[in-house]
């Protein structure tokens, strides 16, 4: 049976569906592309996702899955004992659910938004500054927030799930592992034992092979 192929750029969110392969222990193959072909003029990506957005996995049947949430909720179904998708059977599902989606529509849009200002504010150098300083901003108190509702040693406890994943992933991301250290010292404090886990710590050696 043929792997499914994921495409990402290294250090990418697509970090975070890699790990999730990793635990759940399902092979794929990994197609690397580089920051200058994602995005709406992607050439690599234009007949598979036409936003150019990464991740994507794509299946021998020539089947395509974007959007991390949606390639998780897949993962999660092949090997259910994983348990990165809290069941509704299971405590803390509600808790799940609403810091799932709060780090999908509320904190992802800042850096869609806020990496590439100009793509939004094309040719206003001054507006492209303020989308990207006002989206940090934003980011920031929604990090704080979150934070606030942070367990231990992971968001909802013992258990690992899909949010320590995210968490993990925007470690490495805008405003930066020292401000999350100095700020958002519970969420830093997730990060630090996904990090330590054996699976994750191959993925990031393969994002990141020179940390």
């Amino acid at each position: 049976m043929s792997k499914p192929k994921l495409y990402s750029v290294p250090g990418s969110g697509a970090m975070i569906c890699e790990a999730a392969f990793a635990l759940a222990k399902i092979e794929i193959e990994h197609v690397d592309l580089t920051w200058n072909d994602v995005g709406w003029d992607s050439k690599s990506l234009q007949s598979l996702n036409i936003l150019g957005q990464i991740p994507v996995l794509e299946f021998a049947s020539g089947e395509v899955l974007t959007e991390t949430n949606a390639i998780l909720h897949w993962i999660n179904s092949q090997k259910r004992s994983i348990g990165l998708i809290v069941s509704s059977e299971d405590e803390g599902y509600t808790k799940f659910l609403r810091w799932l989606m709060f780090l999908n529509a509320s904190v992802y849009p800042t850096y869609t938004y806020g990496d590439v200002p100009q793509r939004w504010v094309a040719n206003d150098p001054n507006a492209m500054e303020l989308l990207r300083q006002g989206t940090e901003n934003h980011r920031k108190v929604l990090f704080q927030y979150m934070d606030k509702e942070a367990g231990a040693p992971y968001f909802l406890g013992e258990k690992l799930c899909a949010i320590d994943l995210y968490l993990w992933m925007m470690c490495h991301w805008s405003p930066g592992e020292a401000w999350f250290k100095r700020t958002c010292s519970n969420i830093f404090a997730i990060r630090t034992n996904v990090e330590k886990i054996p699976e994750v710590i191959v993925v990031s050696k393969r994002n990141f092979p020179r940390e």
